[in-house]
């Protein structure tokens, strides 16, 4: 899957147990996030693009900055599964995922 910035500059995409981010008009200029431990599934820019959140097989979020690869804002452990997709509120606040949970309810 791959997730576009808001201006249409740069896309994110997993790979292995990382998250490239690239320039479009400049595809050798690349970025490597590599906090994930297990193979990532999905990258996807906040609407502002100041932020990036990413999930993996484990079922664990991430959420970090495009511009400091080296920085994680913010780690979730959201559930015991394989992470399928994550999205954004319009405000770039927060985030809400889905995915392949072994959890019951009820």
């Amino acid at each position: 899957q791959l997730s576009a910035d808001s201006k249409g500059q740069r896309i994110a995409y997993a790979s292995g147990k990382s998250i490239f981010v690239r320039s479009i008009d400049n595809p050798a200029e690349s970025k490597e996030y590599t906090g994930h431990t297990a193979a990532t599934t999905v990258a996807r820019f906040s609407p502002n693009g100041f932020k990036v959140a990413s999930g993996d097989a484990s079922g664990t979020l991430r959420v970090w900055e495009p511009e400091n690869t080296e920085k994680t804002i913010g780690e979730y452990h959201i559930i015991s599964g394989r992470l399928n997709d994550v999205a954004w509120d319009g405000e770039s606040q927060r985030v809400i995922a889905v995915g392949d949970g072994k959890e019951q309810f009820g």
